[in-house]
């Protein structure tokens, strides 16, 4: 299956509403030229300027507007680079820092899809001048990054900084930082296509790929985002053991470092706060495996992770902020509370893509089949082998299982699946009962056709995800995990909105946090894991 081109999809309802509140956030004066290219105060190099491209690029084509400051930005950075034509210190030969190569990696992603939106030949000539000057030079050293945890400092803040060095590397408290730039030299190797490219990253995966993530208590960020360009770079080349070796980094992931409500360990191991870069990586990752696979594990864990941990992380502002880790594993509390209202040197940032991806991968297609895989409000257009479908969902999903769909334009014999959730019963189209088969209901759409489908949403219990698996339960309404103060024992009686009334205590969707202030969000501490 593919997802759509972001030109060819917008989000509506809900969805709509958050990616629009992000385009806001990301014309915030943090992210206008006047202030991105000296905002970095923690040794980050383009990171902050490579974050703001990114985001900037993939929100405006989720929305369909215009950003405001884009092509300033892009005007202004040949003037910002070094001698060398990349930005920060020029080391002596044969040092590296990993928090330099990090930051590049999404000055790369960035440009990459400034270029793929633009074709402007300039940004691709920027592209090729970091490779040569900053990367490739990087080629033997990757052999020798540490594998020794003595070698890394257990520390950090929520913005890492370099406290340590080891041979040729200057190590970030952000472990594991160097294997970033997977995701971007992957997606230069993608454009550029040069032998050179890929024998760099060959070497970066290789290392990649011996490291103990547990043992060093690798960044779950830099786990996943190196995972997600691993598996980028086998797509390309077609290597299916690369492949499988994603699906077993993330398969640890999911075990070892998810939080109770399907957000992140900052570091595997250590869950002191979660991070929503890792949170949308894992999201990306899940929703692309599911993509290669059909595996309906994967689509049912992104979903998860989509309307709980990714919701969760957005704030009122539009931005994106850390939050406590949940789970009675590794002593962790029963409660989810705000860490930071926003962390908008990167979270806020990577919200854009997090976003704008939740609207790609909305619909997937295969062949003449169009799969709505997020039951998100949409609308668009899906090319299919005999023509295109146009369509509009209108959806109350995931508050209520009423989803209207109307198709103005159809291919003869095309299909629609809408992915249910596997606990969904009791379906109808248009009134009468519809079957579920392998987890989806399929329409046989026609031009000028008007469905509207529906399914109760119940009140459930599930076990805790990954390592806190027997240690407690949650309570969802449907795929929305439920949060609340002194629930005391008792039948919980609906309210409506996702909301029940226990005795006098209230649980709602922790994914509603973006509808309270700085303020409400602090004191909103609430229960999530249950007996």
């Amino acid at each position: 299956m593919k997802a759509l081109s972001l030109d060819h999809i917008r989000p509506l309802g809900m969805l709509g509403a958050r990616c629009a509140l992000s385009a806001a956030r990301l014309e915030g004066p943090e992210y206008r030229p006047d202030a991105i290219f000296t905002a970095d105060q923690s040794g980050w190099p383009d990171d902050w300027e490579g974050r703001a491209i990114l985001g900037q690029c993939l929100i405006c084509r989720a929305t369909g507007k215009a950003p405001s400051y884009l092509d300033e930005i892009l005007q202004t950075l040949p003037g910002r680079l070094n001698a060398k034509g990349y930005l920060g210190p020029i080391l002596p030969p044969g040092e590296f820092d990993e928090q330099q190569l990090s930051g590049h990696s999404w000055l790369l992603r960035g440009l990459c899809e400034a270029y793929e939106m633009k074709g402007d030949a300039s940004l691709l000539s920027m592209i090729r001048q970091i490779i040569e000057a900053l990367f490739l030079p990087a080629l033997s050293a990757y052999d020798r990054y540490p594998l020794d945890s003595r070698d890394h400092v257990v520390a950090g803040a929520e913005a890492g900084k370099v406290a340590a060095r080891s041979g040729c590397w200057h190590i970030s408290t952000d472990t594991g930082c160097a294997f970033i730039p997977i995701d971007g030299v992957s997606h230069a190797y993608r454009l550029l296509k040069e032998p050179a490219v890929a024998e760099l990253l060959k070497a970066m995966i290789r290392r990649y790929l011996q490291l103990d993530f547990t043992g060093l208590m690798v960044q779950t960020h830099a786990t996943l985002t190196g995972c997600r360009g691993m598996l980028r770079f086998a797509m390309d080349i077609g290597d299916r053991c690369l492949i499988a070796q994603a699906q077993r980094i993330f398969d640890l992931y999911c075990s070892e470092g998810m939080t109770a409500h399907y957000a992140n360990y900052n570091w595997f191991g250590r869950p002191q706060w979660t991070e929503p870069c890792a949170v949308i990586d894992s999201y990306m990752l899940a929703m692309q495996l599911y993509a290669l696979t059909g595996r309906a594990i994967y689509l049912e864990t992104a979903r998860m992770i989509g309307l709980n941990g990714l919701f969760r992380g957005q704030r009122g502002n539009g931005g994106f902020g850390t939050d406590s880790c949940p789970g009675p594993s590794d002593g962790s509390s029963s409660d989810l509370a705000a860490s930071l209202y926003e962390a908008p040197w990167c979270c806020t940032m990577r919200g854009g893509e997090g976003l704008a991806r939740m609207t790609q991968y909305s619909v997937m297609t295969e062949g003449n089949r169009a799969v709505f895989t997020q039951l998100l409000s949409c609308c668009g257009r899906a090319g299919l082998d005999d023509g295109s479908l146009e369509f509009t969902l209108i959806s109350q999903y995931p508050y209520e299982g009423v989803l209207s769909l109307s198709v103005a334009a159809c291919p003869a014999g095309c299909a629609i699946d809408l992915a249910l959730p596997s606990w969904a019963g009791s379906v109808t189209v248009n009134g009468a009962p519809a079957q579920i088969e392998g987890g989806f209901v399929r329409l046989s759409p026609s031009p000028g056709g008007q469905y509207r489908i529906g399914f109760p949403i119940p009140l459930r219990s599930q076990p805790l995800p990954g390592r806190h698996n027997g240690q407690g339960r949650l309570m969802l309404h449907g795929e929305l995990i439920l949060g609340g103060k002194g629930c005391p024992e008792g039948e919980p009686e609906p309210l409506g909105g996702g909301q029940y009334q226990i005795g006098p205590a209230r649980m709602s969707p922790i994914a509603d946090a973006w509808r309270l202030s700085p303020e409400q969000l602090a004191a909103d501490t609430v229960q999530v894991v249950f007996p």
